[in-house]
């Protein structure tokens, strides 16, 4: 199973839209978590607002593709394969490009793919998939803190 989180606030109709094609593509079982006020119709995969059984369902997929929100670090720690895919402010998805920025300095601890055109998304799951190197570090759990302190004005790491 793919396993795609676009987290609870913004929907995220373009990455609906490349995980309905892909599940229609391939046949795989992809489910999507997201919020869709906007009415995507997924005819391929499955959809829900939101699940309660976030970890089993992560730990039962074969990838996570993960919006560049905070959810990346969640997903880094069900240490999942792991695609980022995150909203950019050219499509009107979002209001700045922080979740690129806050995906790259991630990807370049983690070494997970990024997708900034969904184009790219099957063959990110696949190389994901393969290489299968991103996992959250408790070592680098303190350098994570710190990025999120100075960078969104989180609590700061002690």
């Amino acid at each position: 199973m793919i396993l795609v989180c676009t987290g609870f606030h913004i929907p995220f109709v373009r990455l609906f839209q490349a995980a309905d094609d892909l599940a229609g593509r391939t046949g795989e079982d992809v489910l999507v978590q997201g919020r869709n006020e906007g009415g995507f119709n997924f005819r391929y995969a499955r959809h829900a607002q939101s699940f309660d059984n976030w970890h089993e369902l992560a730990q039962s997929a074969r990838v996570l593709v993960s919006h560049g929100g905070i959810m990346l670090a969640y997903a880094l720690q069900a240490r999942v394969p792991l695609v980022a895919v995150p909203r950019r402010r050219c499509y009107g998805e979002h209001c700045n490009d922080h979740q690129v920025e806050f995906s790259q300095w991630l990807a370049d601890q983690y070494y997970f793919p990024i997708v900034m055109e969904m184009a790219e998304l099957p063959d990110a799951i696949e190389r994901a998939v393969a290489e299968k190197t991103s996992q959250f570090l408790p070592h680098n759990r303190i350098q994570l803190e710190r990025f999120l302190a100075e960078s969104l004005g989180l609590k700061k790491a002690k």
